[in-house]
């Protein structure tokens, strides 16, 4: 008994070596692609961890939890994922093509380039793909934001579409048409803008909502900042200095307007001396 007790704790130290020799990287139990080459993976179950090799010609299956020789995606180790979700493949210039960006193990993030299926394109407005009459295309020529999240924009020559994806940390500029990372600007991803225009930023008087045509009927939203000392007027659509009031009216501003401007002048004039009287 006491032999079978040695045993067992010297099973559980071992497997805390091993535990602490790979970095602790399972936090869950499952199985976790664990090289951006997609060639391995690590099985967690508890405590252990299991590294397995796919054979020669295989990658990580991430649906299936298999190892897998499929054609309809292929691993992509030099695309840098930054979060996981799909987004456009800034390699291959087409409508159906994308990357999707798995977790793996730990917190590295693998990227697979995958394509949509006959009859389908790739949506990045919405990140999927959708039977081709129902994603949007260009219209005209020129360059438009296409993601709510302000960090694609798409280049139209002559109804051929190619979509860039901005660096991490870069949306677009939409005034210069260049991925930025000007802070003088904000992506609003959850204001739903109606129509195109600046529009008064609710509870902040030296802010600003500006709305910009996307791709098809896509209109994007940004949050803009005033510069010092000044505040944005909703009726001049712009922003003007905080000292003056630019829609106050003209002092007796009705001689100015009134069909009997004359008299109405003379009344103004004369009603301070008949009130004396």
């Amino acid at each position: 008994m006491y032999f079978i007790n040695i045993k067992l704790w010297l099973l559980i130290i071992f497997t805390a070596v091993l535990y602490i020799a790979n970095g602790k990287l399972c936090t869950s139990n499952g199985k976790f692609v664990s090289n951006h080459n997609c060639t391995q993976y690590v099985v967690c179950n508890n405590v252990l961890e299991y590294t397995l090799p796919c054979p020669p010609g295989f990658i990580f299956n991430y649906h299936d939890m298999v190892c897998s020789n499929s054609t309809d995606y292929s691993c992509e180790p030099s695309y840098n994922c930054t979060k996981t979700g799909n987004f456009t493949n800034p390699s291959i210039e087409d409508d159906i093509s994308y990357i999707t960006c798995v977790q793996g193990i730990g917190e590295m993030i693998v990227a697979f380039s995958r394509t949509c299926p006959d009859g389908y394109a790739y949506d990045i407005s919405e990140e999927q793909c959708k039977e081709k009459q129902y994603v949007t295309k260009c219209t005209t020529n020129g360059l438009f934001i296409n993601s709510y999240n302000c960090d694609n924009f798409t280049i139209c020559n002559n109804s051929v579409q190619r979509n860039i994806s901005c660096p991490p940390g870069y949306i677009v500029d939409y005034d210069h048409m260049i991925c930025s990372n000007n802070t003088s600007y904000r992506c609003e991803p959850n204001y739903r803008c109606t129509t195109t225009g600046n529009f008064t930023k609710s509870g902040n008087e030296d802010s600003y909502i500006s709305c910009i045509q996307g791709t098809g009927d896509i209109i994007i939203a940004f949050s803009s900042k005033c510069p010092e000392k000044y505040v944005f007027n909703s009726v001049k659509n712009k922003c003007v200095s905080n000292f003056r009031n630019e829609t106050t009216p003209k002092p007796n501003s009705a001689c100015y307007t009134h069909s009997n401007f004359w008299l109405h002048c003379l009344l103004i004039f004369l009603f301070p001396i008949i009130s004396v009287s």
